[in-house]
């Protein structure tokens, strides 16, 4: 990222893994992690939120077919109003 609209930056991370005896499988997860400055003109936003997304995935891929799954889980805290 090269802009951010503060100077906390947002730190990402992937991580997929293909089974040796199972070349055709892959599966992997991915973490986000960032903070989201306070909007104060916007009364639904007058503080700054924490912001963590965890994710997951399953992908099989054996001719001609391809099967892949995710499940992300996107979370913002308030911590100035103890809100999640």
């Amino acid at each position: 990222t090269v802009q951010d609209a503060n100077g906390s930056k947002a730190v990402a991370f992937w991580l997929g893994l293909t089974p040796k005896p199972w070349p055709w499988l892959q599966v992997g997860g991915a973490a986000v992690f960032d903070d989201i400055p306070a909007k104060p003109g916007d009364p639904g936003r007058p503080n700054e939120l924490r912001e963590r997304i965890l994710g997951g995935f399953l992908a099989v891929q054996r001719s001609p077919l391809e099967l892949l799954a995710e499940a992300f889980d996107v979370r913002h805290e308030d911590r100035a109003r103890g809100l999640e």
